[in-house]
Protein backbone atom coordinates (compact mmCIF):
# COMPACT_ATOMS: atom_id res chain seq x y z
CA UNK A 1 0.00 0.00 0.00
CA UNK A 2 1.35 3.71 -1.05
CA UNK A 3 1.36 6.49 1.51
CA UNK A 4 -0.83 7.61 -0.69
CA UNK A 5 -3.76 4.76 -0.20
CA UNK A 6 -2.82 4.90 3.72
CA UNK A 7 -5.12 6.69 6.22
CA UNK A 8 -3.53 9.33 8.45
CA UNK A 9 -3.60 7.61 11.45
CA UNK A 10 -1.46 5.04 9.60
CA UNK A 11 0.88 7.66 8.42
CA UNK A 12 1.31 8.96 12.15
CA UNK A 13 1.90 5.47 13.93
CA UNK A 14 4.48 4.27 11.40
CA UNK A 15 6.39 7.56 11.91
CA UNK A 16 6.02 6.92 15.61
CA UNK A 17 7.18 3.57 15.57
CA UNK A 18 10.63 4.82 14.08
CA UNK A 19 11.20 7.67 16.79
CA UNK A 20 13.07 5.28 19.48
CA UNK A 21 15.46 6.90 21.53
CA UNK A 22 18.70 6.45 19.44
CA UNK A 23 16.93 8.74 15.94
CA UNK A 24 15.85 11.70 18.12
CA UNK A 25 18.51 14.27 18.43
CA UNK A 26 20.17 15.42 21.37
CA UNK A 27 18.13 18.56 21.86
CA UNK A 28 15.05 16.60 21.81
CA UNK A 29 16.45 14.28 24.63
CA UNK A 30 17.14 17.49 26.59
CA UNK A 31 14.40 18.70 26.70
CA UNK A 32 12.57 15.39 27.10
CA UNK A 33 14.62 15.51 30.23
CA UNK A 34 13.26 19.12 31.12
CA UNK A 35 9.29 18.39 30.40
CA UNK A 36 9.71 15.47 32.76
CA UNK A 37 11.32 17.56 35.68
CA UNK A 38 8.42 20.12 35.08
CA UNK A 39 5.81 17.81 35.66
CA UNK A 40 6.90 15.76 38.31
CA UNK A 41 7.19 18.50 40.39
CA UNK A 42 3.64 19.35 38.92
CA UNK A 43 2.61 16.03 40.20
CA UNK A 44 4.02 16.52 43.25
CA UNK A 45 2.33 19.10 44.32
CA UNK A 46 -0.33 18.61 43.17
CA UNK A 47 -1.01 15.30 45.12
CA UNK A 48 -1.91 17.58 48.31
CA UNK A 49 -4.73 19.57 46.27
CA UNK A 50 -8.17 18.46 48.03
CA UNK A 51 -9.74 17.40 44.30
CA UNK A 52 -6.91 15.33 43.99
CA UNK A 53 -7.77 13.78 47.58
CA UNK A 54 -11.08 12.88 45.77
CA UNK A 55 -9.82 11.20 42.66
CA UNK A 56 -6.69 9.37 45.26
CA UNK A 57 -9.15 7.83 47.74
CA UNK A 58 -11.80 6.96 44.87
CA UNK A 59 -9.07 4.71 43.18
CA UNK A 60 -7.20 3.43 46.81
CA UNK A 61 -11.13 2.15 47.21
CA UNK A 62 -10.25 -0.67 44.75
CA UNK A 63 -6.90 -0.90 44.25
CA UNK A 64 -5.68 -3.77 42.18
CA UNK A 65 -2.42 -5.40 41.05
CA UNK A 66 0.72 -3.45 41.99
CA UNK A 67 2.73 -2.47 38.78
CA UNK A 68 2.85 0.75 39.66
CA UNK A 69 3.21 3.69 41.74
CA UNK A 70 1.13 6.54 42.60
CA UNK A 71 2.78 9.42 43.40
CA UNK A 72 3.01 10.77 47.10
CA UNK A 73 1.79 7.75 48.64
CA UNK A 74 2.25 3.75 49.26
CA UNK A 75 -0.03 2.81 46.68
CA UNK A 76 0.44 0.60 43.92
CA UNK A 77 -2.40 -0.73 41.69
CA UNK A 78 -3.06 -0.94 38.26
CA UNK A 79 -1.16 1.27 35.70
CA UNK A 80 -3.96 2.30 34.18
CA UNK A 81 -5.18 3.68 37.72
CA UNK A 82 -2.04 5.28 38.54
CA UNK A 83 -1.66 6.48 35.35
CA UNK A 84 -5.19 8.34 36.00
CA UNK A 85 -4.38 9.29 39.63
CA UNK A 86 -0.76 10.55 38.40
CA UNK A 87 -2.29 12.51 35.18
CA UNK A 88 -4.65 13.98 37.29
CA UNK A 89 -2.16 15.43 40.26
CA UNK A 90 0.12 16.62 37.10
CA UNK A 91 -2.98 18.82 35.67
CA UNK A 92 -3.97 19.79 39.49
CA UNK A 93 -2.84 23.15 39.75
CA UNK A 94 -2.66 24.87 36.22
CA UNK A 95 1.12 24.85 36.40
CA UNK A 96 1.80 22.34 34.18
CA UNK A 97 3.34 22.80 30.46
CA UNK A 98 1.25 23.59 27.46
CA UNK A 99 1.67 23.15 23.95
CA UNK A 100 2.26 26.18 21.41
CA UNK A 101 -0.14 24.82 18.92
CA UNK A 102 -2.87 24.36 21.86
CA UNK A 103 -2.62 20.73 21.59
CA UNK A 104 -2.95 20.49 25.59
CA UNK A 105 -0.80 19.98 27.84
CA UNK A 106 1.73 16.74 27.28
CA UNK A 107 3.55 17.00 30.35
CA UNK A 108 0.70 15.44 32.25
CA UNK A 109 -0.06 12.83 29.98
CA UNK A 110 3.19 11.61 28.72
CA UNK A 111 5.03 11.31 32.00
CA UNK A 112 1.97 9.52 34.16
CA UNK A 113 1.35 7.19 31.27
CA UNK A 114 5.28 6.62 30.72
CA UNK A 115 5.96 6.17 34.27
CA UNK A 116 3.00 3.47 35.05
CA UNK A 117 3.21 1.29 31.74
CA UNK A 118 7.03 1.96 31.97
CA UNK A 119 7.39 0.37 35.79
CA UNK A 120 4.98 -2.54 34.68
CA UNK A 121 6.89 -3.77 31.78
CA UNK A 122 9.75 -2.69 33.92
CA UNK A 123 11.24 -0.61 30.99
CA UNK A 124 14.38 1.61 30.83
CA UNK A 125 15.20 5.33 30.62
CA UNK A 126 15.76 5.60 27.36
CA UNK A 127 12.72 4.21 25.85
CA UNK A 128 10.57 5.65 28.34
CA UNK A 129 11.82 9.02 27.00
CA UNK A 130 11.06 7.74 23.30
CA UNK A 131 7.48 7.06 24.39
CA UNK A 132 7.32 10.90 25.90
CA UNK A 133 8.40 12.22 22.25
CA UNK A 134 5.96 10.14 20.70
CA UNK A 135 3.02 11.81 23.20
CA UNK A 136 4.87 15.40 22.56
CA UNK A 137 4.65 14.51 19.05
CA UNK A 138 1.20 13.56 18.56
CA UNK A 139 -0.34 16.44 20.67
CA UNK A 140 1.26 19.03 18.80
CA UNK A 141 0.66 17.46 15.31
CA UNK A 142 -3.26 17.25 16.36
CA UNK A 143 -3.01 20.77 17.98
CA UNK A 144 -1.84 21.42 14.76
CA UNK A 145 -5.12 20.75 12.84
CA UNK A 146 -7.56 21.26 15.22
CA UNK A 147 -6.75 24.24 16.84
CA UNK A 148 -7.61 26.92 17.34
CA UNK A 149 -11.07 25.37 15.63
CA UNK A 150 -11.87 22.85 18.75
CA UNK A 151 -11.12 25.62 21.49
CA UNK A 152 -13.91 27.84 19.93
CA UNK A 153 -16.25 24.94 20.07
CA UNK A 154 -15.79 24.77 23.68
CA UNK A 155 -13.78 21.69 23.78
CA UNK A 156 -10.70 20.88 25.88
CA UNK A 157 -7.59 19.53 24.56
CA UNK A 158 -6.28 18.04 27.35
CA UNK A 159 -8.89 14.99 27.03
CA UNK A 160 -10.01 15.52 23.28
CA UNK A 161 -6.41 15.35 22.29
CA UNK A 162 -4.39 14.22 25.47
CA UNK A 163 -6.21 10.88 24.87
CA UNK A 164 -4.19 10.55 21.76
CA UNK A 165 -1.16 11.69 23.21
CA UNK A 166 -1.35 8.85 25.74
CA UNK A 167 -2.79 6.06 23.17
CA UNK A 168 0.96 7.05 21.52
CA UNK A 169 3.13 6.62 24.59
CA UNK A 170 1.20 3.71 25.95
CA UNK A 171 1.77 1.77 22.28
CA UNK A 172 5.56 2.58 21.79
CA UNK A 173 5.96 0.95 25.67
CA UNK A 174 3.57 -2.09 24.61
CA UNK A 175 5.72 -2.13 21.42
CA UNK A 176 2.69 -1.88 19.21
CA UNK A 177 3.56 -2.31 15.61
CA UNK A 178 2.39 0.49 13.23
CA UNK A 179 -0.55 -1.53 12.43
CA UNK A 180 -1.23 -2.29 15.88
CA UNK A 181 -1.11 1.31 16.75
CA UNK A 182 -3.26 2.96 14.03
CA UNK A 183 -6.01 0.73 15.65
CA UNK A 184 -5.31 1.96 19.09
CA UNK A 185 -5.47 5.56 17.96
CA UNK A 186 -8.52 4.23 16.00
CA UNK A 187 -10.30 3.30 19.40
CA UNK A 188 -8.42 6.51 21.07
CA UNK A 189 -11.57 7.85 18.81
CA UNK A 190 -14.42 6.82 21.57
CA UNK A 191 -12.47 8.27 24.42
CA UNK A 192 -12.13 11.57 23.05
CA UNK A 193 -14.29 14.52 24.65
CA UNK A 194 -14.17 16.94 27.35
CA UNK A 195 -15.64 20.39 27.56
CA UNK A 196 -14.74 23.77 28.60
CA UNK A 197 -17.42 25.16 30.16
CA UNK A 198 -15.30 25.01 33.68
CA UNK A 199 -14.29 28.33 32.22
CA UNK A 200 -17.74 29.97 32.66
CA UNK A 201 -18.96 28.22 35.82
CA UNK A 202 -16.10 26.34 37.69
CA UNK A 203 -15.84 22.96 38.60
CA UNK A 204 -12.62 21.20 39.42
CA UNK A 205 -13.73 18.27 36.88
CA UNK A 206 -11.39 19.71 34.57
CA UNK A 207 -8.47 18.24 36.57
CA UNK A 208 -9.63 14.97 35.57
CA UNK A 209 -9.34 15.38 31.88
CA UNK A 210 -5.70 14.46 31.99
CA UNK A 211 -6.84 11.57 33.92
CA UNK A 212 -9.28 9.86 32.02
CA UNK A 213 -7.07 11.09 28.82
CA UNK A 214 -4.36 9.11 30.43
CA UNK A 215 -6.34 5.69 30.97
CA UNK A 216 -8.40 6.09 28.16
CA UNK A 217 -5.21 5.64 25.89
CA UNK A 218 -3.41 3.04 28.01
CA UNK A 219 -6.94 0.98 27.47
CA UNK A 220 -6.85 1.79 23.70
CA UNK A 221 -3.60 0.40 23.15
CA UNK A 222 -4.00 -2.55 25.44
CA UNK A 223 -7.06 -3.37 23.55
CA UNK A 224 -5.31 -3.08 20.08
CA UNK A 225 -2.77 -4.93 21.40
CA UNK A 226 -5.25 -7.83 22.05
CA UNK A 227 -6.69 -7.09 18.69
CA UNK A 228 -9.58 -5.13 18.79
CA UNK A 229 -10.15 -2.94 15.57
CA UNK A 230 -11.02 0.60 14.90
CA UNK A 231 -11.93 2.98 12.23
CA UNK A 232 -9.02 3.85 10.48
CA UNK A 233 -9.68 7.30 8.94
CA UNK A 234 -10.59 8.22 12.55
CA UNK A 235 -8.95 11.48 12.04
CA UNK A 236 -10.11 12.27 8.49
CA UNK A 237 -13.30 10.82 7.89
CA UNK A 238 -16.61 12.04 7.53
CA UNK A 239 -17.35 11.55 11.22
CA UNK A 240 -13.75 11.70 12.12
CA UNK A 241 -12.42 13.66 15.05
CA UNK A 242 -11.34 16.56 12.44
CA UNK A 243 -14.69 16.71 11.29
CA UNK A 244 -16.85 16.63 14.33
CA UNK A 245 -14.46 18.55 16.98
CA UNK A 246 -13.47 21.49 14.60
CA UNK A 247 -15.18 21.46 11.43
CA UNK A 248 -12.27 20.65 9.69
CA UNK A 249 -11.20 18.67 6.58
CA UNK A 250 -7.74 19.12 6.02
CA UNK A 251 -5.55 16.61 7.91
CA UNK A 252 -2.18 16.87 6.30
CA UNK A 253 -0.46 18.87 9.44
CA UNK A 254 -0.92 15.98 11.21
CA UNK A 255 1.67 14.14 9.04
CA UNK A 256 3.45 16.87 7.21
CA UNK A 257 7.70 17.07 7.97
CA UNK A 258 7.81 14.09 10.05
CA UNK A 259 11.62 14.82 11.44
CA UNK A 260 11.40 18.16 9.97
CA UNK A 261 10.77 19.40 13.74
CA UNK A 262 9.31 17.54 16.49
CA UNK A 263 6.86 18.36 18.95
CA UNK A 264 8.29 18.48 22.43
CA UNK A 265 10.47 21.67 21.00
CA UNK A 266 7.12 23.62 20.90
CA UNK A 267 6.91 23.17 24.87
CA UNK A 268 5.79 26.15 26.77
CA UNK A 269 6.18 26.32 30.67
CA UNK A 270 4.18 27.91 32.93
CA UNK A 271 5.50 30.32 35.69
CA UNK A 272 2.27 31.10 37.43
CA UNK A 273 -0.53 28.82 38.28
CA UNK A 274 -3.12 29.95 35.88
CA UNK A 275 -4.57 29.65 32.51
CA UNK A 276 -1.79 30.09 29.72
CA UNK A 277 -3.60 33.04 28.47
CA UNK A 278 -2.99 34.76 31.69
CA UNK A 279 0.94 34.25 32.50
CA UNK A 280 1.69 37.23 30.31
CA UNK A 281 -0.97 40.00 32.16
CA UNK A 282 -0.42 38.31 35.25
CA UNK A 283 3.31 39.36 35.04
CA UNK A 284 3.07 42.58 33.24
CA UNK A 285 0.81 43.79 36.72
CA UNK A 286 3.43 42.79 38.75
CA UNK A 287 6.27 44.08 37.17
CA UNK A 288 4.16 47.74 36.45
CA UNK A 289 3.57 47.71 40.62
CA UNK A 290 7.01 46.88 41.33
CA UNK A 291 8.49 49.70 38.84
CA UNK A 292 5.59 52.36 39.93
CA UNK A 293 5.14 50.91 43.59
CA UNK A 294 1.54 51.36 42.76
CA UNK A 295 -1.04 50.59 46.05
CA UNK A 296 -4.18 48.92 45.84
CA UNK A 297 -6.01 52.24 47.09
CA UNK A 298 -4.61 53.97 43.75
CA UNK A 299 -5.61 52.27 41.14
CA UNK A 300 -8.66 53.43 38.95
CA UNK A 301 -9.23 50.77 36.24
CA UNK A 302 -6.89 48.02 34.51
CA UNK A 303 -7.58 47.36 30.49
CA UNK A 304 -6.15 44.35 29.31
CA UNK A 305 -5.63 43.53 25.37
CA UNK A 306 -5.25 39.67 24.76
CA UNK A 307 -3.34 38.62 21.64
CA UNK A 308 -5.40 35.49 22.23
CA UNK A 309 -8.26 37.10 20.98
CA UNK A 310 -11.93 36.62 21.94
CA UNK A 311 -12.09 33.42 22.66
CA UNK A 312 -9.00 34.64 25.57
CA UNK A 313 -12.23 37.34 26.97
CA UNK A 314 -14.47 34.63 27.15
CA UNK A 315 -12.43 32.11 29.22
CA UNK A 316 -11.07 34.92 30.56
CA UNK A 317 -13.52 37.21 31.76
CA UNK A 318 -16.69 35.59 32.57
CA UNK A 319 -16.06 34.85 35.99
CA UNK A 320 -15.46 37.98 38.17
CA UNK A 321 -16.05 36.51 41.41
CA UNK A 322 -15.05 33.43 41.62
CA UNK A 323 -16.59 30.57 44.17
CA UNK A 324 -13.73 27.60 43.50
CA UNK A 325 -9.66 27.54 42.64
CA UNK A 326 -10.70 26.35 38.91
CA UNK A 327 -12.88 29.77 38.72
CA UNK A 328 -10.21 31.64 40.21
CA UNK A 329 -7.52 30.47 37.69
CA UNK A 330 -9.65 31.21 35.07
CA UNK A 331 -10.53 34.57 36.13
CA UNK A 332 -8.16 37.34 34.61
CA UNK A 333 -9.93 40.12 37.32
CA UNK A 334 -9.53 37.94 40.01
CA UNK A 335 -5.70 36.93 39.17
CA UNK A 336 -4.99 40.85 38.31
CA UNK A 337 -6.51 41.90 41.15
CA UNK A 338 -4.60 39.50 44.01
CA UNK A 339 -1.30 40.36 42.26
CA UNK A 340 -2.01 43.98 43.11
CA UNK A 341 -3.83 43.59 46.19
CA UNK A 342 -2.07 40.91 47.58
CA UNK A 343 1.68 41.62 45.45
CA UNK A 344 1.73 38.04 45.03
CA UNK A 345 0.26 35.39 42.43
CA UNK A 346 1.24 32.02 44.66
CA UNK A 347 -1.08 28.95 44.13
CA UNK A 348 -1.89 28.98 48.20
CA UNK A 349 -4.26 32.66 47.02
CA UNK A 350 -5.84 30.47 45.07
CA UNK A 351 -7.07 27.88 47.03
CA UNK A 352 -7.61 30.18 50.16
CA UNK A 353 -11.63 30.51 49.83
CA UNK A 354 -10.79 33.98 52.12
CA UNK A 355 -9.50 35.42 49.55
CA UNK A 356 -12.11 34.77 47.14
CA UNK A 357 -14.06 36.88 49.50
CA UNK A 358 -11.58 39.32 50.30
CA UNK A 359 -13.50 42.99 49.74
CA UNK A 360 -10.45 44.54 48.53
CA UNK A 361 -9.67 41.58 45.89
CA UNK A 362 -13.24 41.77 44.99
CA UNK A 363 -13.03 45.94 44.61
CA UNK A 364 -10.22 45.50 42.34
CA UNK A 365 -11.02 42.89 40.46
CA UNK A 366 -14.25 44.74 39.48
CA UNK A 367 -12.13 47.66 37.38
CA UNK A 368 -10.45 45.24 35.45
CA UNK A 369 -11.72 45.33 31.46
CA UNK A 370 -10.78 42.61 28.73
CA UNK A 371 -10.24 43.53 25.11
CA UNK A 372 -9.39 41.27 21.90
CA UNK A 373 -6.66 42.22 20.44
CA UNK A 374 -8.09 43.39 16.73
CA UNK A 375 -4.88 41.84 15.31
CA UNK A 376 -5.32 38.44 17.13
CA UNK A 377 -6.37 36.75 13.78
CA UNK A 378 -3.50 37.73 11.88
CA UNK A 379 -1.07 35.70 14.05
CA UNK A 380 0.45 32.06 13.33
CA UNK A 381 -0.59 29.52 16.03
CA UNK A 382 -2.00 29.67 19.83
CA UNK A 383 1.22 30.13 20.92
CA UNK A 384 1.13 33.67 21.17
CA UNK A 385 -0.72 34.51 24.49
CA UNK A 386 0.84 37.85 24.93
CA UNK A 387 -0.86 41.61 26.43
CA UNK A 388 -0.77 44.60 26.62
CA UNK A 389 -1.94 45.68 30.13
CA UNK A 390 -2.81 49.70 30.66
CA UNK A 391 -3.09 51.23 34.88
CA UNK A 392 -5.02 54.23 35.05
CA UNK A 393 -4.49 55.38 38.80
CA UNK A 394 -6.89 57.37 40.45
CA UNK A 395 -4.31 60.71 40.58
CA UNK A 396 -4.59 60.48 36.56
CA UNK A 397 -1.52 58.73 35.82
CA UNK A 398 -1.10 56.18 33.17
CA UNK A 399 1.04 53.77 32.89
CA UNK A 400 1.44 50.75 30.16
CA UNK A 401 3.75 47.66 29.07
CA UNK A 402 3.12 44.81 26.82
CA UNK A 403 4.72 41.27 26.24
CA UNK A 404 4.46 39.58 22.92
CA UNK A 405 5.41 36.08 24.52
CA UNK A 406 4.61 35.19 27.97
CA UNK A 407 7.45 34.16 30.24
CA UNK A 408 8.14 30.32 29.68
CA UNK A 409 7.47 30.56 25.94
CA UNK A 410 10.16 28.79 23.60
CA UNK A 411 10.51 32.81 22.43
CA UNK A 412 10.87 33.89 26.00
CA UNK A 413 11.89 30.82 27.53
CA UNK A 414 12.74 30.04 31.58
CA UNK A 415 16.35 29.39 31.80
CA UNK A 416 17.27 25.64 33.27
CA UNK A 417 18.01 26.81 36.58
CA UNK A 418 14.64 28.82 36.38
CA UNK A 419 13.09 25.17 35.65
CA UNK A 420 15.29 23.60 38.07
CA UNK A 421 14.03 26.24 40.82
CA UNK A 422 10.54 25.72 40.05
CA UNK A 423 11.16 22.15 40.34
CA UNK A 424 12.52 22.64 44.41
CA UNK A 425 9.19 25.11 45.20
CA UNK A 426 7.17 22.14 44.02
CA UNK A 427 8.94 19.28 45.30
CA UNK A 428 9.53 21.32 48.66
CA UNK A 429 5.23 20.44 49.44
CA UNK A 430 5.95 16.92 49.83
CA UNK A 431 10.06 15.78 49.81
CA UNK A 432 12.72 16.73 51.87
CA UNK A 433 15.56 18.95 50.40
CA UNK A 434 17.76 16.24 50.19
CA UNK A 435 14.91 13.92 48.10
CA UNK A 436 14.29 16.74 45.86
CA UNK A 437 18.02 16.78 45.09
CA UNK A 438 17.97 13.19 44.37
CA UNK A 439 14.95 13.21 42.09
CA UNK A 440 16.70 16.45 39.97
CA UNK A 441 20.31 13.95 40.26
CA UNK A 442 18.12 10.78 38.66
CA UNK A 443 16.13 12.69 36.48
CA UNK A 444 19.57 14.52 34.59
CA UNK A 445 20.40 10.78 34.15
CA UNK A 446 17.10 9.99 32.80
CA UNK A 447 18.67 7.95 29.57
CA UNK A 448 20.58 5.95 31.85
CA UNK A 449 18.22 3.93 33.70
CA UNK A 450 17.98 0.68 33.46
CA UNK A 451 14.64 0.50 35.19
CA UNK A 452 12.07 3.19 35.61
CA UNK A 453 11.05 2.13 38.93
CA UNK A 454 14.65 3.72 40.33
CA UNK A 455 13.01 6.73 39.16
CA UNK A 456 9.37 5.92 40.65
CA UNK A 457 10.37 4.42 43.69
CA UNK A 458 12.25 8.21 44.98
CA UNK A 459 8.18 9.69 44.47
CA UNK A 460 6.28 7.27 46.47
Amino acid sequence: MSTAEKTVAEQLSEHLVGLDYGSLPANVTEKVKEAVLDQVGCQLVGSTMDWCRIIYEFIRGFAGHPEATVVNHNLKTWAHDAAFVNATFGHACELDDHMDTGGGHPGATSVAVSFAVGEKEHTDGQTVMAAIAACYETMWRLGRAMMPASLERGWHSQSLIGVFGSTAAAGRLLKLDATQLAHAFAIAGSHASGTREYTQSGGEVKRMHSGLSARGGIHSALLAKAGLTGPLTIFEGKQGILALFAGRDDARPIIDGFREDFGVMHVEYKVYPVNISLQSSVDLVGRLIQAHDIEAADVERIDVILRGGEHSVLSLGTIREPEDTIGAQFSMPFSLAIGVVKRSNDLRLYTDPSVRRDPEVLRIARKVHLHADPRANEREGLGVQGSIVKMTLTDGRVFEMQEDYQKGHRKNPLTPAELTDKFRRSASSVLSQEKTEEVINTISRLDELEDIAVLTSLLR
